[in-house]
């Protein structure tokens, strides 16, 4: 069973999860708490007394595989903004990833901005990335991050398989180790609902095994004749993940064979 460590909760949008599986995305406040932890940057700008800053952020790497075994990527990125005159002030609020591309931090989340941009197929960028808040007379501010590291290595869900049926309802659930040359790797495990309502949450396993609601977490048991989604996400100590997921299918009654009738003669 998986040993319980002191790994602090990271904000985890399902968006790259739901692409995986090529489901439409849900509500975006679908989130876990203490979303803006925040990573260490730099802040390049001179602050303007008039002018927004960025009062917290958090850029961080997801990578995972699709149905055909393809590596998806993207980049992961929220930010806090103050505006002393206040909210309505702020025009924009974008990321310069290390290629120089942009893209806007165009959704609300937890009173932040928050954007999953995907790479597709192509590995992201490494390096120097920036945050850059506008305002309205265009004064800005900027943070630059130096991303470092992609937790390449995808876990493999070993119990239970893609779409198996099983027949425990604390089912002890099993993956493939992940190592990484940076960084040493803890998980987090979760279990939903076919329409992703969460129904357990744990982390900060070192170990690739651990068995459903151990810590008594659980929302609610899992049932007879119910699917659900099964995701394992493996992180370093930056925060950076790879993921993994799959569908099973709890069965805890077994119906008994039916008699076609007796030949008394």
């Amino acid at each position: 069973m998986g040993r319980r460590t002191n790994l602090k909760s990271w904000v985890l949008i399902w968006v790259f999860v739901l692409a995986i599986v090529g489901t439409s995305v849900g509500n975006a406040e679908t989130i876990c708490q203490n979303a803006y932890q925040g990573t260490s940057g730099t802040n390049d700008t001179a602050q303007d007394p008039n002018g927004p800053t960025i009062t917290s952020y958090r850029i961080i790497t997801l990578h995972g595989l699709d149905h055909s075994f393809r590596d998806l990527y993207a980049l992961d990125v929220s930010a806090k903004v103050y505006d002393p005159q206040g909210s309505n002030d702020i025009a924009t609020v974008k990321v310069i990833d290390a290629n120089g591309n942009e893209f806007i931090l165009d959704q609300i989340v937890s009173g932040g901005y928050y954007r999953q941009h995907s790479y597709g197929s192509t590995p992201l960028p490494l390096g120097n990335t920036r945050i850059v808040a506008i305002d309205q007379s265009g004064n800005s501010y900027t943070i630059s991050h130096n991303l470092t590291n992609i937790v390449e290595q995808v876990p493999t869900i070993i119990f239970p398989k893609e779409n198996e049926v099983i027949f425990d309802t604390q089912p002890v659930f099993d993956w493939t180790d992940v190592t990484d040359e940076q960084s040493t790797i803890t998980y987090i495990i979760t279990v939903c609902h076919q329409d992703w309502t969460m129904i357990w949450w744990s982390e900060g396993y070192k170990e690739s095994q651990v068995q459903f609601n151990f810590d008594d977490g659980a929302t609610g048991a899992l049932q007879h004749g119910m699917s659900y989604w099964c995701r394992v996400f493996a992180l370093d100590s930056f925060g950076n993940q790879s993921l993994a997921q799959c569908s099973f299918k709890v069965c805890t009654i077994i119906d008994a064979p039916e008699i076609l009738g007796f030949d008394m003669t």
